[in-house]
């Protein structure tokens, strides 16, 4: 049980004992848990860099392409201060030293949700899970999915389109074998690419239950109109046990059972006299 808690997600406030806000020291002090550091090194490529790299391109890109593109990374870039570590199963972000984000490398350890390993969900189970506890259908985009309300990204489960709508993947495709998961404080809300996502519902049952012919539901008839019936301009009636008494008849009337359908009711009742 201290092994599944570890790995278990927490929406919005971390993994287990790693919880978001905490330093790369405070994170080292669970490596016996979560492993030790392998990797640590800044997201953000230097300006210098970035131009040696556009100038390989040569005459594959203008002047003003290469202007544009280095505009948009300045603007929609990873953060100067974004620091990204691998250790053990997972890779971990930092912003301004605090841990923002959370990943685990690939389903090689149980990542617990609700109770449930959803690494080990095959089809549309994951999703299902995720959109019913996010409260409404993710957003999809190729194989990655994102529940907003979640603060979660997965990719790999599945694949999509605007056409297609949205396909499990298993195990023949290569792509299911790399799923991963991506837990973060705030959901990420790419504002350039939003109109890539679509969204889309991949569950298949309600909480309202179904209609069903195979048991009629009994409708108390109304009193008859007056005039189509001799007594009808006289008659009194009487709620008892939940049907109506003609107080001038020696037996009730019967409830006049009918199907559910599309139709109004009344299409389909008997007459009473």
């Amino acid at each position: 049980m201290a092994a599944e808690a570890d790995w278990t997600i927490r929406p919005g406030e971390g993994l287990g004992r790693l919880e978001f806000g905490m330093s790369p020291a405070q994170v080292d002090s669970l490596s016996a848990t979560y492993g030790t550091v392998t990797g640590r090194g800044a997201d953000r490529v230097a300006d210098d860099m970035l131009r040696e790299t556009l100038a390989m391109f040569g005459d594959a890109m203008s002047d003003d392409e290469k202007q544009a593109f280095i505009a948009e990374y300045a603007d929609n870039g990873p953060p100067a201060d974004s620091v990204t570590e691998t250790r053990g199963d997972l890779v971990l972000r930092f912003e301004a030293d605090r841990l923002c984000e959370i990943m685990p490398a690939g389903p090689r350890h149980p990542l617990f949700l609700d109770g449930r390993d959803v690494f080990a969900l095959r089809g549309l189970e994951p999703l299902e899970l995720l959109e019913r506890l996010n409260g409404s259908p993710g957003r999809y985009r190729d194989t990655e999915a994102a529940f907003d309300n979640l603060a979660i990204s997965v990719n790999g489960f599945s694949v999509s389109d605007a056409t297609t709508g949205v396909l499990p993947l298993d195990d023949s495709d290569e792509r299911f074998h790399e799923r991963t998961a991506t837990l973060r404080q705030v959901p990420h809300l790419p504002e350039q690419e939003m109109h890539r996502y679509i969204v889309h519902s991949v569950r298949t049952v309600t909480d309202r239950p179904r209609a069903s012919n195979r048991h009629p539901t009994p409708i108390t008839p109304r009193p008859p109109r007056p005039g189509s019936c001799p007594a009808a301009a006289r008659a009194s009636w009487a709620d008892a046990a939940d049907r109506l008494t003609c107080a001038r008849c020696t037996a009730p009337p019967q409830p006049v059972w009918v199907r559910r359908t599309s139709r109004p009711w009344r299409r389909h009742r008997k007459a009473l006299y």
